[in-house]
């Protein structure tokens, strides 16, 4: 795999990519927080309060059974990869595959659905990964 395969980096760890774990769609929501104020006879009033949470969620899917992309086997290690990465509790830094730094997230939920085959095992592995940014300060 050459960096230029990379769709995202997370951590150390995690690359997202067509050998490894290639996420098909990338949704990323950010909140803006305007509390309601209630004010006396009239309508209420809104306050800007800054920025809310933001969250991303990446979709994808793992083809273990190929061969060209899993020539090693690992197709079924991808998941469990993103779920140790997960359990560690840190934050992580996200990184596009242009080189764009995305900050800090934290791995807040992993999923999977397998489309079983053959004796039980995994021919296709559908996963959904969420990520709740962790503030623009960084991990001290």
């Amino acid at each position: 795999m050459t960096s230029t395969d990379v769709l995202l980096g997370l951590g150390d760890d995690i690359r997202f990519s067509i050998a490894t774990a290639a996420h098909q769609t990338l949704r990323r929501r950010a909140e803006y927080r305007w509390p309601q104020q209630d004010r006396l006879a009239v309508r209420p009033a809104r306050q800007w309060l800054g920025p809310g949470a933001e969250t991303l969620t990446l979709d994808g899917v793992i083809h273990p059974l190929d061969v060209r992309l899993y020539p090693a086997g690992d197709g079924w290690d991808q998941v469990p990869r993103l779920r140790a990465v997960a359990a560690a509790g840190a934050p992580l830094l996200l990184v596009s595959g242009l080189g764009e730094v995305l900050g800090w997230w934290c791995v807040t939920e992993v999923e999977e659905t397998q489309a079983v085959g053959w004796r039980g095992t995994a021919r296709r592995i559908e996963f959904r990964l969420e990520l709740a940014h962790y503030g623009s300060e960084g991990p001290s």
